[in-house]
């Protein structure tokens, strides 16, 4: 049995601790740690019900357009391996990438999340540069500054090239003439029409022999190879002008595709 001093020093031992600064931290402590094991407890069952819910698995894609000629279900069945995706892990550029890829046209691709389960998709379709006429298959078509093939139809306000040597038809979203090609049919254009004062009525691109031939306002017809810089063709042609007119009706064409030459062909 417990003495009656025993049982007096247990009774002033409880009195100073439980007034003691102590035994208030300890319960600080106590209730803080049971408050910190819930707020992880929450925190892990919302970690398992992001990942394994099939709440925020993606169920509908909703393109978004800049023009109508931009087909929804042709990009809804390019993302079909994005239906059922996680849209809180959704790999953004990855996304995007595969539909440049896909759809060369596309000048610009931004996701948007619409929570729980939407993918937002806003295209922008490439602007037109130019009609190009496919004189093997008679059909008109629509090129961006790459050269990539528009789906929209040919407005006769577009400046026209003629293709040749293409006898297969031209798909959209394909690329007709390599952009680097199409920069310096762009520069040659414009080099040309400040060195001869003279306006370019009619252009050609040969895909195979890949050269570029245009015709001047005068009627005289001009030669490059597209394959090079044709600045220093441009170049050659303008020092040459004084000994020749271009507006001589006997002149037919000028071969300027080998480089430092220049041919002349008179009728």
């Amino acid at each position: 049995m417990t003495s009656p001093t025993w049982r007096r020093l247990q009774g002033r031992w409880q009195l100073l601790w439980e007034g003691s600064f102590l035994s208030s931290l300890f319960r600080v402590l106590f209730r803080g740690h049971i408050l910190l094991t819930a707020i992880i407890g929450i925190g892990l069952l919302f970690i398992a019900f992001v990942l394994w819910s099939p709440y925020f698995a993606i169920r509908k894609i909703t393109p978004n357009r800049n023009t109508p000629y931009v087909d929804i279900l042709q990009v809804q069945r390019a993302l079909d391996t994005v239906y059922g995706q996680n849209l809180v892990f959704l790999d953004h550029h990855t996304v995007e990438e595969l539909l440049k890829e896909q759809f060369p046209s596309f000048r610009s691709v931004t996701l948007q999340e619409q929570w729980p389960d939407t993918l937002l998709v806003t295209i922008q379709m490439a602007a037109p540069l130019a009609r190009v006429w496919n004189t093997d298959t008679t059909r008109f078509h629509v090129i961006d500054d790459q050269g990539v093939v528009l789906p929209i139809p040919a407005e006769e306000s577009l400046e026209q090239i003629d293709i040749l040597q293409h006898p297969t038809p031209i798909e959209p979203h394909t690329t007709l003439i390599p952009p680097e090609y199409v920069s310096r049919i762009l520069l040659t254009d414009d080099l040309l029409e400040r060195t001869t004062g003279l306006q370019i009525t009619h252009r050609e691109y040969y895909t195979r022999a890949l050269e570029y031939h245009v015709t001047l306002s005068s009627g005289v017809q001009l030669f490059f190879d597209i394959q090079y810089d044709t600045t220093p063709a441009v170049q050659l042609l303008g020092y040459q002008i004084p000994q020749f007119s271009l507006t001589d009706a006997r002149l037919e064409y000028i071969d300027l595709r080998i480089p430092d030459e220049l041919y002349l062909k008179r009728r």
